[in-house]
């Protein structure tokens, strides 16, 4: 099997991070975890190699929602799954649509190359990339805790501190929090 791109590793790794997927709302939308969206379109861009002015790229990339070809291409492929559940809580009669990723291996070839990378291993660009966005997005924490917290964060941050990708992802997270408050006058 070769090699997916790095949008569609992180796209892999965060749905498999969440233990009951992802909902999918009445309007279609998939509701991705916080900042998951800016994530993926800095991978979406990092396969292009633009590196200037990449925080403002990454938001706008976002706005326009490039991880639904992903997603759509995903479960052609059979590697995401759309499924009906029943609701948890209050609203016992309803069902919910969740976005699934099936156990197929792939997730497990990923984070060997990413343990490896951690190990000391040298690793290409799009591993260290991969774990760039994976740090600025905060998936790390879930990825990686059979390693030690501090130990965890050292690692990671001796490949990634100054990664254009991490750079660039936390620059546009900051933009994206920090914009509608200055809009609103929050600020």
């Amino acid at each position: 099997m070769s090699r997916l791109e790095m949008a569609d590793e992180l796209l892999i790794l965060a749905l498999c991070a969440s233990a009951d997927g992802w909902i999918i709302g009445q309007d279609g939308r998939v509701r991705l975890p916080p900042h998951l969206d800016l994530g993926l379109a800095a991978a979406e861009l990092a396969a292009h190699g633009p590196q200037p002015g990449l925080a403002q790229q990454i938001v706008a990339v976002a706005a326009g929602r490039p991880h639904l070809r992903r997603i759509a291409a995903l479960r052609e492929q059979g590697r995401v799954v759309v499924g009906e559940e029943p609701s948890r809580g209050l609203f016992h009669g309803r069902t919910v649509t969740r976005l699934r990723a099936p156990e197929y291996g792939a997730e497990y070839a990923i984070m060997d190359r990413l343990l490896a990378a951690l190990g000391g291993v040298p690793a290409d660009d799009g591993t260290v990339g991969l774990l760039a966005v994976m740090r600025a997005c905060d998936l790390h924490r879930r990825w990686f805790r059979g390693l030690p917290r501090r130990e965890r964060a050292r690692r990671i941050d001796r490949l990634t501190r100054d990664h254009w990708l991490r750079v660039a992802v936390e620059s546009a997270i900051v933009a994206d929090l920090v914009w509608p408050a200055a809009a609103n006058g929050t600020l």
